[in-house]
């Protein structure tokens, strides 16, 4: 349980670096085993739509480096680069439809990221170049009602979006990263992880700190 704790500090703090409220009022609560019918239930009751579930060889990747995270990827696969603190999604957002992105990876991946990270139903996703912006947007159920609030208001932006007379087209996918039971997680996979997880950030602190 220490290690979800430390992680659950890093969490506020890396929140409170993007200029947050402050942490009583986020509800975020330590790290935890969750059961697919309550994060499907938190979705309905909360209506987050398209979510879909990370692959569970890629929740480390959710919690390593910025987070939560936000990937952004234009109509021919290339990501936009843009700020990953999702305090600023709704300026980052309209901002994709006011400006051509100057900052695009150099090669396609879109596809290569969605088999690799989404648990996939079928063909329930869109397919690629559909829509002229996809925004994959990382949440969890252990981060409170402000993820899920800043969830609601990416969701917002785009419908707005979507109804005006811009010419552009987005989609917001969201991406739940919990620990799920489903998946094979346990109480004992579950604290290795969180050592491992812990072990990357301290050195990837290291090294920006150089």
């Amino acid at each position: 349980m220490l290690t979800r704790f430390t992680i659950f500090v890093l969490a506020i703090a890396t929140l409170s670096s993007c200029q947050t409220i402050m942490q009583h009022y986020l509800g975020i609560k330590n790290p935890d085993i969750e059961k697919e019918k309550t994060v499907n239930r938190l979705m309905e009751k909360k209506l987050i739509a398209n979510s879909y579930f990370i692959k569970k060889d890629k929740i480390y990747d959710a919690y390593v480096g910025p987070f939560p995270k936000v990937y952004v990827f234009d109509k021919y696969g290339h990501q936009v680069i843009l700020p990953n603190c999702y305090q600023l999604i709704e300026e980052n957002i309209r901002g994709l439809v006011d400006t051509v992105p100057e900052k695009l990876s150099d090669q396609s991946f879109r596809d290569k990221f969605v088999q690799e990270t989404i648990q996939i139903d079928g063909d329930s996703l869109p397919a690629a170049g559909t829509y002229d912006y996809e925004v994959y947007f990382y949440w969890s159920v252990w981060l409170g009602r402000f993820n899920i609030k800043k969830l609601q208001t990416a969701q917002k932006a785009i419908d707005s979006i979507n109804k005006s007379q811009n010419h552009k087209k987005l989609v917001l996918i969201p991406i739940n990263f919990d620990f799920i039971e489903e998946s094979g997680w346990t109480e004992q996979s579950v604290e290795s992880e969180m050592v491992r997880i812990m072990e990357a950030n301290k050195s990837t602190k290291k090294e920006s700190g150089k």
